[in-house]
């Protein structure tokens, strides 16, 4: 059974004798099982892996960059924050990612003022990113529905 606490993702299940450390996925979620035990069953948390995550970069930093121009680092810091230390995503991933919204118009790069430290560039999000976001954030919302139905639900049983 999987459950979500403290935005973890959790995996219960019986305890065998030879079960001490397991790795596995289970719905592109990876999780690691070891042998600590609560009555009578092993709890273990799960990592999001970067491949579920891999297709939503792009709406990830445009939802940032909505809420204000940026630049590299800080929306790094900003995506470990807003997933509670769950996720990184590392610098080269996020270039790409800038590298691509701009060629198709969705982000805007400039260069910030020295006086802050050190030169920066920044990004700021276009008209077009705006409604990529919003389009992005609707296909979300229904495939999140669908998702939880397809993983979560229960089939009626069939007589017959």
């Amino acid at each position: 059974m999987l459950s979500i606490t403290n935005k973890k993702i959790i995996f219960v299940g019986q305890k065998t004798s030879f079960l001490s450390k397991y790795y596995g996925t289970h719905s592109n979620m990876w999780y690691y099982v070891d042998s600590q035990k609560q009555g009578g069953e092993i709890m273990a948390q799960a990592d999001i892996s970067k491949e579920m995550i891999r297709g939503y970069t792009g709406t990830i930093v445009l939802n940032i960059l909505a809420q204000g121009d940026s630049y590299g680092y800080q929306i790094s810091k900003d995506v470990t924050q807003l997933s509670g230390g769950d996720y990184e995503i590392n610098e080269a991933t996020l270039y790409t990612v800038f590298r691509r919204l701009a060629k198709n118009g969705s982000v805007e790069g400039y260069w910030g003022d020295e006086t802050q430290g050190s030169r920066r560039k920044y990004y700021r999000i276009t008209d077009q990113g705006m409604a990529e976001l919003a389009a992005a954030q609707e296909n979300w919302n229904a495939a999140k529905k669908v998702m939880d139905e397809l993983i979560l639900g229960k089939v009626e049983q069939h007589n017959g």
